[in-house]
């Protein structure tokens, strides 16, 4: 949900910034972006809080719990492929939140600077590199605000970005 959150957003964005003259239109665009943004922040952080640092045993006792009511469910094969699935699944996202949570911080920051809300935007780049450090959009946009020219990327650097 939170992922679905965030593509709104980056379309709305999108739309904003390359795809409209008035200003007029482009601030509606702007708030509706913000609105899927902050959504998808809220999603993460919650996401987070409930299931980031809890090991693979926690997670399977977790969802155990709403089996335990039918122990004859909870054998039943399908139901236990069912289940590696998606342990497999929270542990990716375990990995994978955290940059996801970035990205929105990044697009939230391009929405302050554009509503020229300038120390805002600054914030949210800063907690987008600290939720991912190998965040090089929103790295570059820090720089920009404060003046500076981006970083320059090769085309290796680009293809193989690095740990996500």
């Amino acid at each position: 949900i939170g992922v679905v959150n965030n593509n709104r957003a980056a379309a709305f964005l999108t739309k904003a910034l390359y795809q409209t003259d008035s200003e007029e239109i482009k601030d509606s665009l702007l708030l509706i972006s913000k609105k899927f943004t902050l959504k998808s922040i809220d999603i993460y952080k919650n996401w987070l809080e409930k299931f980031e640092n809890l090991p693979e045993e926690k997670i399977l006792t977790h969802f155990e719990l709403i089996y335990t009511e039918n122990d004859d469910a909870f054998e039943n094969e399908k139901i236990e492929k069912y289940l590696d699935k998606r342990i497999d699944d929270i542990i990716l996202a375990q990995r994978e939140t955290p940059r996801r949570l970035s990205v929105s911080y990044t697009n939230l920051g391009i929405i302050h600077r554009h509503q020229l809300d300038l120390d805002s935007a600054e914030l949210c780049y800063r907690l987008a590199m600290k939720y991912w450090e190998n965040n090089h959009v929103a790295e570059n946009n820090l720089r920009v605000l404060q003046g500076k020219e981006p970083k320059k990327r090769t085309l290796i650097q680009k293809l193989f970005p690095g740990k996500k």
